[in-house]
């Protein structure tokens, strides 16, 4: 899980940059924005292709496991067998890196909710300078 976790803390930093406003720059922000937002959905997206990709590695590895098992001489069930492999130490380093894949995913989509969101935030601030200058 650290992979993960590691990958959390260095775009928290690069999202704590990304969100940085102030009034000179608001322009500049909010023509930005869709470019921002482009960033972390390809990220987002990066994450869930890796996640399908990692479950049909767990799904080929598992049965590659179950069909080496055939092979010896103890005759098990095929559902033995499925149960079996999914224990597989094999298996486990995939199920830990789906588990920090999830994870990164749901951060990314926390994320996206922010940047989603951002554009009403310009807006607020925008009519609170007008307020403030009329």
């Amino acid at each position: 899980m650290n992979d993960a976790v590691e990958q959390i803390e260095i775009y928290s930093e690069e999202i704590t940059e990304d969100l940085k406003i102030d009034e000179l720059d608001l322009r500049d922000k909010q023509m930005e924005l869709p470019a921002l937002r482009h960033k972390w959905v390809g990220r987002l997206i990066r994450g869930k292709h890796s996640k399908v990709k990692l479950e049909k590695l767990r799904k080929e590895t598992i049965a590659e496991n179950v069909s080496s098992a055939k092979i010896a001489p103890i005759d098990l069930s095929d559902r033995a067998l499925y149960e079996k492999a999914k224990h597989h130490s094999s298996v486990r380093v995939i199920d830990e890196e789906l588990r920090q894949t999830e994870l990164l995913i749901d951060y990314l989509e926390r994320v996206e909710r922010i940047f989603m969101n951002m554009g009403f935030d310009i807006k607020n601030l925008l009519e609170i300078i007008k307020l403030e200058t009329t």
